[in-house]
């Protein structure tokens, strides 16, 4: 499984090598990006988003920047209304509204504000990130010189844990660049399995083409993942992961256990709902696969020889993880390696067994 992860990684298109564009110029015949964000309780982050966007070196008649309010309990509106008075592009402010009280308990939050903020948007393109990340000036450039040299309808982008502090924060970038790099290669591969809706973007018209969310809008989670595969499923080759520095999207590390545990929890409760066969099989094969690395563990006291598959494992996932890192310029996370590779069995087991248990906290909400 990892040589293949290796080979779908090295697979995915690096772009700016490609291409060879220069960002800095303005492109030609600019296609109109619709930037679409949900924000609950982000005091803290969205002016920095919201700077971040300004500052792009794309049109600023040519995009527009739709954040929904998902009923925030802090003066975040305040900040994105003040900066609005200001802006030198367009933004516009939704409440996340219910359609009725009876959607209350039956649709996802998110996927209720997004397919919201799509019936308002004037892009052909739908780029989505988060409330707490932070953008490159080249984003929109390169993301839409992209769709535009490919015949692409979906495209997933990197994104990375930024200014990690402690041995705890640091694992997580280690950990996260294996589920980033897993989902690029698995678009290397032509066999989409997962992404993040930190970098997610979509043509407007194959959103309305699967329905959006239909089907799926009862979960809480898979905004992204849920929306991938019915596009996949759809326009068959036409979902890819740009592999280029200038469209990445950094965010934070969970700051402690407890939050680390139920964003974790979140993303693995949506497994048992693919519907796709190869990512369920692929889910518990990597359930299992820790499950006998704990195992092999146990029995090399007893006989060395166990050890043999723990360091083939650990040699393999060494070098697909510090390509990863490579590309995120973060190869000094590479000494991190090997504690994360100690302590990932049982982390995934954990999360695993708990997940099965539906409810967790996410936003001081309990779901």
């Amino acid at each position: 499984m990892v040589i293949m992860l290796m080979i779908g990684w090295n697979k995915t298109l690096n772009f700016k090598v490609i291409h060879n564009i220069n960002t800095n110029k303005s492109i030609e015949n600019p296609v109109f990006i619709s930037i679409v964000v949900v924000m609950r309780n982000e005091s803290a982050n969205i002016l920095s988003l919201l700077e971040d966007v300004s500052r792009q070196n794309y049109p600023k008649n040519h995009f527009e920047l739709i954040i929904i309010d998902d009923f925030s309990e802090d003066n975040s509106k305040e900040i994105v209304l003040n900066f609005a008075k200001n802006s030198v592009f367009k933004i516009i402010l939704l409440d996340n509204i219910f359609g009725n009280n009876n959607q209350k308990n039956i649709i996802s939050p998110k996927k209720r504000a997004i397919t919201q903020a799509i019936s308002k948007a004037q892009g052909e393109i739908i780029m989505c990130t988060d409330a707490d990340c932070g953008v490159k000036p080249t984003w929109l450039t390169a993301m839409a010189d992209f769709y535009a040299k490919n015949d692409v309808v979906c495209v997933s982008a990197p994104v990375y844990f930024a200014g990690a502090d402690n041995i705890f924060e640091k694992m997580q970038v280690v950990e996260f660049a294996s589920l980033v790099g897993s989902g690029a290669a698995s678009l290397g591969l032509n066999m989409p399995n997962m992404c993040n809706g930190a970098n997610f973007s979509y043509k407007k018209m194959a959103f309305l083409e699967v329905s959006g969310y239909e089907g799926v809008e009862h979960l809480i989670s898979g905004d992204d993942e849920f929306l991938m595969h019915k596009i996949a499923a759809k326009f068959p080759k036409k979902v890819a992961f740009l592999r280029d520095e200038r469209v990445i999207v950094h965010t934070q590390a969970q700051k402690t256990l407890k939050y680390f545990i139920n964003q974790r929890k979140r993303w693995a409760s949506k497994w048992q709902y693919y519907e796709g066969f190869a990512p369920k099989i692929l889910a518990i094969f990597v359930f299992l696969l820790n499950l006998m690395m704990v195992f092999s563990g146990v029995m090399a006291f007893f006989d060395v020889v166990f050890l043999v598959p723990i360091l083939i494992r650990f040699c393999l996932e060494f070098v697909f993880l510090s390509q990863i890192l490579y590309f995120f310029g973060e190869k000094n996370k590479i000494l991190y390696i090997p504690i994360t590779f100690l302590i990932y069995p049982f982390y995934v087991i954990f999360i695993g067994i708990i997940s099965q248990k539906k409810q967790f906290s996410w936003k001081n909400r309990n779901f």
